[in-house]
């Protein structure tokens, strides 16, 4: 089924959707990673530290907590910059822009 529905797109609309996937699987595998990498260094410190007390721990925590802020306002800071800079479709394709009409003056 859905073959049939890309066939009958216009094919520069079937490379737009297909592109927009691999960007989509590219980022979603890049966060993987990232994240990965951050769970790792978290646990490699915990090793090197040996462990301690328990203020020791709640100060790590509170660390963490803090990274993990700091890391989510970069990342939608990121977003709203790409939404910035991303180009509305009509702008591109003006003969697609859908026109409003006044249902009053049709009924005349």
């Amino acid at each position: 089924m859905t073959y049939k529905f890309l066939a009958a797109l216009p094919s520069w609309l079937t490379r737009l959707i297909f592109v927009g996937w691999l960007v989509c699987v590219y980022e979603h595998g890049r966060l993987k990673k990232k994240k990965k990498k951050t769970k790792k260094k978290k646990k490699k410190k915990k090793e090197e530290r040996g462990g301690g007390g328990e203020e020791e721990e709640e100060k790590e925590e509170q660390e963490e907590e803090e990274e993990e802020e700091q890391e989510e306002e970069e990342e939608e800071e990121e977003e709203e910059e790409e939404e910035e800079e991303e180009v509305c479709f009509y702008s591109v394709f003006p003969q697609y822009k859908i026109k409003t009409v006044d249902i009053k003056s049709l009924q005349t």
